[in-house]
């Protein structure tokens, strides 16, 4: 992908709609497309998160590993979708793995190339960050709303509900 078009991607991208031109063009330069086929690996639960990915094309299933069972499937994720967001603020081990349902493409952003914007001071940096958090903000309150549910209402679907958790935390 020649790298006017592929900064052009980034910035369509929410988290990066606040980069500039020049700054997306910066940025392309430390992106990395891998392709996937079918049920390849693309990162694994509990791996060390040092990058973030937008799905090109192709899907990707999100899941998380079960003690009792096979893993539960808590999303599926498609074109312009990012893949692990929060390591660009906290490499922390990864929450989910990720697994090409398709043949997928995916662009690989250095959770590094994103520092080297925040300590350049570029304005863009704020702008991913404050987007980052509102995505952070909304999951959690989603996850209180459904945690209150679920101790409220002990009948219902324990699996289910759990599957719905794991959702929210792990995207």
């Amino acid at each position: 992908m020649p790298l006017h078009e592929l900064a052009r991607l980034l910035r369509r991208l929410p988290i990066f709609s606040s980069l500039g031109p020049d700054e997306a063009v910066a940025l392309a330069t430390r992106c990395t497309g891998l392709r996937y086929k079918p049920g390849m690996r693309i990162f694994s639960e509990g791996e060390y998160a040092d990058s973030v990915m937008v799905v090109v094309s192709g899907s990707v299933q999100i899941s998380v590993a079960v003690a009792d069972g096979p893993d539960l499937v808590i999303a599926m994720e498609s074109p312009g979708s990012i893949l692990g967001e929060m390591a660009l603020i906290d490499p922390a081990p990864r929450a989910a793995s990720a697994v090409a349902v398709e043949e997928t493409v995916v662009l690989v952003i250095d959770a590094h190339a994103f520092a080297d914007l925040l300590a350049a001071g570029h304005p863009a940096a704020t702008g991913i960050l404050r987007t980052v958090a509102l995505q952070v903000c909304s999951r959690l309150r989603s996850l209180e709303s459904k945690l209150d549910r679920m101790l409220t209402n002990p009948g219902g679907d324990l699996r289910a509900e759990l599957a719905d958790v794991s959702k929210r935390i792990a995207r």
